[in-house]
């Protein structure tokens, strides 16, 4: 089972996200901006998400070693004896030597994605992440309007990112995302073949 996390970030929050090829995702974790997660940033019906915080709205090593066994692991559990392949970001703070030892003993098989690459190699990134942010801008638009433009809080964005995840995060989508970074199916020509790649590549044969 193939699948790839990918940190969103909008304005003091961030939202960690997971995707399958077998057409499935995990629960979102939401990162806030502060020292520890405060009750109150929460809307009152919250959605089915988990919650940590950090004072730069990122991620680091422990939220990342968290999120790994506590989210990743438990929702992903293959039958048997499966391996499962994680794909993110070649960045360092994700892959720490905790969570790499940890992956190797869940049989995990680990696959950082070259650096700057998102905008080519990254399902998540190539189809989803650009329509989700779309819809949260449009929400969050259409809220302040409501509000006579008072200042939104921590709350309104798990109930904006909640609305605008059930329109975006659907199996057609998770499908799209795969294929257009060549990686399921394998085709790594169609990758290569791209309009947009074919500019990096060769800047005067995209003109």
């Amino acid at each position: 089972k193939e699948t790839q996390y990918r940190l969103l970030s909008i304005i003091g929050h961030a939202a960690v996200e997971c995707i399958s090829a077998g057409v499935t995702c995990i629960q979102p974790l939401v990162i806030f901006e502060g020292i520890n997660v405060n009750i109150d940033w929460a809307p009152h019906d919250p959605p089915p998400y988990k919650y940590a915080a950090d004072p730069t709205a990122w991620i680091n090593d422990d939220i990342a070693y968290w999120w790994l066994t506590e989210m990743f692991l438990p929702q992903t559990k293959p039958s048997g004896t499966q391996y499962r392949i994680l794909l993110f970001d070649n960045h360092s703070i994700h892959l720490s030597k905790q969570f790499e030892d940890e992956c190797r003993k869940r049989r995990v098989i680990t696959i950082p994605l070259p650096a700057h690459t998102s905008d080519v190699l990254q399902p998540l990134d190539l189809i989803m992440f650009s329509p989700i942010k779309g819809k949260h801008k449009d929400k969050l638009y259409q809220l302040c309007e409501l509000n006579d433009g008072d200042n939104t809080k921590k709350k309104d964005f798990c109930h904006l990112y909640h609305e605008a995840r059930k329109e975006t995060f659907k199996p057609s989508n998770f499908i799209s995302a795969f294929k257009r970074a060549g990686l399921v199916p394998f085709n790594p020509q169609s990758v290569i073949n791209r309009p947009d790649v074919i500019k990096i590549i060769n800047p005067q044969l995209g003109n």
